[in-house]
């Protein structure tokens, strides 16, 4: 090619039966950057739609993690209490009778169990 980007400080000048031999593959270079802006047109719908579907995505985790953070929080206020109590009866009885209990209800829930899961 000769222009002035590439070192040639004046165009040549075109004749105009050279002009008409080039317009065919102008023709067909035009024809292929429209057929790629159309695949990047389509390219670019398709990823705005699969950023919408992220974004969908990403506020339904959002719910589900505030959701589970509910039923942490909920959670640790029972075990808190559960705890709280254990240490007033500790306080109360003293850790034998406390130990003692404890004991005598994980073998009841056991037994309670192992009862239910024999009529299943």
């Amino acid at each position: 090619m000769h222009s002035s980007l590439y070192g040639n400080p004046r165009p040549n000048k075109v004749s105009p039966s050279a002009a008409t031999r080039y317009e065919p593959m102008e023709e067909e270079i035009h024809r292929e950057n429209e057929a790629m802006l159309q695949a990047l047109g389509s390219s670019v719908a398709h990823m705005k739609t699969i950023a919408g579907h992220l974004n969908r995505e990403a506020e339904e985790q959002n719910e589900l993690l505030k959701s589970l953070d509910r039923a942490f929080q909920t959670a640790r206020g029972g075990v808190h209490s559960a705890v709280s109590s254990v240490k007033s009866v500790m306080a109360r009885y003293g850790w034998r009778y406390t130990a003692a209990f404890g004991c005598l209800g994980f073998f009841l829930l056991y037994f309670i169990y192992a009862i239910l899961l024999r009529r299943a």
